[in-house]
């Protein structure tokens, strides 16, 4: 399990509530973070009654106020036991809010970030570190709030390109099979998945960046400016880096295309994903052959298809933003 962070009860609830009372505040939103009701939205009348009871408990013997006290002291003339036991009664309504509020700030803090490209779209946006990142069409990343305070480790989905904000502390791209970690760069990340292929690759414009499969995280390669290597599923090491132009690799930054060596299945995944459509392969068996392909910038999924149909020899046809790819 991991450590918890101490979540400082915030100077808004604080303020809402009497000086006097600060004390006993300050108790109940650090009882609330200690309590199972706390890290959860979903918790038992069982379990609530017990937090209150010994929420109360405390109240009692920390405060002076228990009902054995505060009748001994009206006898003496120095506590009045009706303002007492409506401040008892007050502080517990506290505790509900306390409670409640911990709850709800709890969970939220537990949600993560997504930033996603929609079929059809790119996106571009800047992290709380100050990193610029441009998503290519159907790609995703993930991240906590803590992002940028004492780490910056994302989850990437897709493609991405990032230009890194410098900083001391790494920067952290976890695909399915791999780890990239750079400081302040600039460098591409492409990490599509399917049932029939896995594989990141990274190219790299400026700056360096070690590259390393999660199976064996020591056994990385360190690119260079202008350098490309791949992981594949299976693999325990990147491929030994090597040229590669780095225009060319981002060339969907600016709605191009471009493959080196890649199965068809790959290159059909990625017309769907830019031009938000559908393709169906009749005849299977050309999913598993590779290709290289480049095109600057094609106006339509079609002329994609038209291209790739010269290379293979297949026939398609288009229908309702469908296209049947057959012999």
């Amino acid at each position: 399990m991991k450590n918890r962070k101490k979540i400082t009860l915030p100077k808004e609830i604080k303020s809402s509530f009497p000086e006097e009372a600060h004390r006993e505040i300050e108790y109940l939103w650090d009882a609330a973070a200690d309590s199972d009701r706390a890290a959860s939205v979903e918790a038992s009348e069982q379990e609530i009654d017990q937090q209150f009871n010994r929420i109360r408990q405390q109240i009692g013997s920390d405060s002076g106020l228990s009902e054995a006290d505060s009748g001994g002291a009206a006898a003496q003339g120095s506590v009045n036991v009706t303002s007492t036991y409506n401040y008892k009664l007050w502080i517990s309504a506290a505790a509900v809010i306390l409670i409640s509020a911990f709850a709800g700030i709890w969970y939220y803090l537990q949600q993560p970030i997504e930033v996603v490209a929609p079929r059809g779209e790119f996106v571009e946006t800047t992290l709380p570190d100050g990193t610029r990142m441009e998503l290519n069409s159907g790609s995703k990343v993930i991240y906590d709030r803590s992002f940028g305070d004492d780490h910056r480790n994302l989850e990437l989905y897709g493609e991405a390109y990032f230009d890194v904000a410098s900083s001391d502390q790494n920067f952290n791209v976890e695909t399915q099979n791999a780890y990239v970690r750079a400081t302040g760069t600039r460098f591409n990340v492409r990490a599509w998945q399917s049932d029939e292929y896995v594989e990141t690759s990274v190219a790299l414009e400026e700056g360096s960046v070690e590259f390393a499969s999660r199976a064996n995280p020591n056994a990385f390669v360190a690119l260079q400016e202008g350098y490309f290597s791949r992981l594949q599923l299976n693999d325990t090491e990147p491929s030994t880096p090597e040229i590669r132009p780095v225009d060319e690799v981002t060339a969907w930054r600016k709605n191009g295309f471009y493959f080196s060596n890649q199965p068809l299945s790959a290159i059909f995944d990625e017309v769907e994903r830019r031009f938000d459509i559908d393709i169906s392969v009749e005849a299977e068996d050309l999913l598993t052959r590779t290709h290289s392909l480049y095109l600057s910038e094609p106006e339509s999924a079609e002329k994609v298809v038209e291209t790739l149909s010269h290379s293979f020899d297949f026939e398609y046809e288009v229908a309702d933003n469908r296209f049947s790819i057959s012999r």
